[in-house]
């Protein structure tokens, strides 16, 4: 078992870049959706459930989730997945998940990409998006449009018919370069639209 304090310079990492990711994230997604549709990621899902299921599917399973910290009028859990990777839930008093945020330090190479990939997948299925041979190419499909190696800020969105929102994602880069994080937020847009598209 690998000593958990080698985990702590990424989990105080994540700490410190977590407004900062929220703020520039949630100012960009205003623009394409605006504040007032933001809802849940889920309905029904728990953040327990959530951690469940992920650990359940994923190679890269959340180590020391249990942290949490206030973060506004909800709470804010940290998880542990590697020592350069880590995943932040932000949960409400309702326990509905607000969002999901990654964060990952250092150059994302093919394999970092590769992981990345399969964490990004990992998340929304712990989310309940469908497992069909469409759900699955339409979640490669928009990591593929996040390209996460590159530092250029990208936002897509995924539709969920069966939970009636869109999932919003927005990559960013901070610390010169070498903090990529993806956010995950949940929008009611009510335009019925299912196709992704970046922004």
């Amino acid at each position: 078992m690998r000593n958990k304090f080698l985990f702590l310079p990424a989990l105080a990492l994540c700490l410190c870049l977590l407004s900062a990711t929220v703020c520039a994230a949630e100012s960009a997604e205003g623009q394409m959706f605006g504040t007032d549709n933001k809802v849940a990621l889920h309905d029904t899902l728990n953040y327990a459930d959530f951690v469940a299921a992920y650990n359940d599917i994923c190679r890269y399973p959340l180590q020391d989730y249990g942290q949490k910290r206030p973060m506004g009028d909800d709470d804010a859990y940290n998880g542990i997945i590697d020592d350069n990777t880590v995943m932040v839930v932000r949960v409400g008093k309702d326990d509905k998940l607000r969002s999901v945020l990654l964060i990952h330090r250092g150059e994302v190479t093919e394999t970092e990409r590769e992981k990345l990939g399969e964490i990004f997948a990992a998340v929304n299925i712990a989310l309940g998006h469908p497992t069909t041979n469409e759900g699955m190419l339409s979640i490669a499909r928009v990591f593929n449009i996040l390209k996460v190696a590159d530092t250029e800020m990208t936002a897509t969105r995924l539709t969920r018919r069966d939970i009636e929102r869109d999932y919003v994602f927005l990559k960013a880069y901070t610390g010169n370069n070498s903090v990529l994080s993806i956010l995950l937020e949940a929008f009611v847009t009510g335009n019925g639209s299912a196709n992704e598209r970046e922004s």
